[in-house]
């Protein structure tokens, strides 16, 4: 049975916990477009008509549609809902489409519009999609008419035409680097209240970045040519252009270890095969190095 969640679970979580702006840096160009309440206000109105609408389309029409269908539909929906809002602003009032004209349009392929389409409204019933459009359209216009108010407080001293405070005058906070350092403290604001008041959702505020798998290269076992007798190794082809070493026989019959009575058994080499050596083979090896011997015997030592 899926677990029941609150409406007040889902505001701590979609609206602070996890909230657009602050939390997921989504909409921040919206963000830094409410220089003022009242544009932020227009962007708020703007964003929640094609929020709610592009949600509940999702849910009810695209749930068994691809992807890359659905987000194109999406484009579409607030396409067109963008244009209208802009056509009747120009109707009622110009000045209210001052500076929010191209941020309304941008509102139409928003991140937070398709990431919680794809996410949530293409997942759950209706009831929980409009819940968590709710909340999560408070968390954003939330975040919108504090910067507005904000900013236009501390550039003018005035809000709405109404004077608050007649000496400040901050023009920084008009720009749009004013708006990303309200911005900035209304997120470390936000962690602090979420720390002290809502401490089940603070994972939610971590940075989650998946495991990068790390290959490490397999070591090539090179293959050991191992002499059949320790004497074989005084007439290696490595030893071609160098001073042909001259040890008499019973220096090497010395040297040669005599065979163990319980030996163990001979190691395996990289490739696991034994090694191991034929007496025939030892014979005609042992026959060649002595008639070497004799011949360089009678060659130099002779002469």
């Amino acid at each position: 049975m899926a677990e029941t969640t609150s409406f007040r679970e889902r505001l701590q979580k979609s609206a602070l916990a996890r909230n657009p702006v602050l939390i997921q840096m989504l909409a921040i160009c919206t963000a830094m477009a409410s220089v003022d309440l009242k544009t932020a206000a227009v962007l708020c109105g703007a964003f929640l008509l094609i929020f709610f609408v592009t949600q509940s389309a999702a849910n009810l029409f695209m749930t068994g549609w691809r992807r890359y269908y659905r987000v194109g539909v999406y484009a579409l929906i607030g396409g067109g809902l963008a244009s209208g809002v802009v056509a009747l602003l120009a109707w009622i009032d110009p000045a209210l489409l001052s500076g929010a004209t191209m941020y309304v349009g941008l509102l139409s392929v928003s991140g937070v519009t398709v990431l919680h389409c794809e996410k949530c409204a293409v997942n759950v019933t209706l009831r929980e999609s409009l819940e968590e459009a709710a909340v999560t359209g408070i968390g954003y216009c939330g975040v919108l008419l504090l910067v507005g108010f904000l900013r236009e407080l501390l550039a003018t001293g005035a809000v709405l035409g109404l004077t608050v405070f007649p000496h400040l005058r901050l023009a920084f906070f008009a720009l749009p680097a004013g708006a990303l350092l309200v911005v900035g403290f209304l997120a470390a604001l936000l962690r602090i209240v979420v720390h002290q008041y809502a401490q089940n959702f603070t994972q939610e505020l971590k940075m989650k970045i998946s495991d990068t798998t790390v290959t490490a290269a397999i070591p090539v076992e090179r293959e050991i040519e191992v002499p059949l007798d320790p004497r074989a190794a005084y007439l290696s082809p490595d030893a071609v252009g160098l001073p042909l070493a001259f040890t008499p026989q019973s220096a090497l019959d010395e040297q040669t270890p005599p065979p163990e009575a319980d030996a163990p058994p001979a190691e395996e080499d990289a490739q696991g095969e034994e090694i191991s050596a034929l007496p025939a083979a030892l014979e005609d090896t042992q026959e060649s190095f002595e008639a070497l011997m004799a011949e360089l015997r009678r060659k130099y030592l002779d002469n």
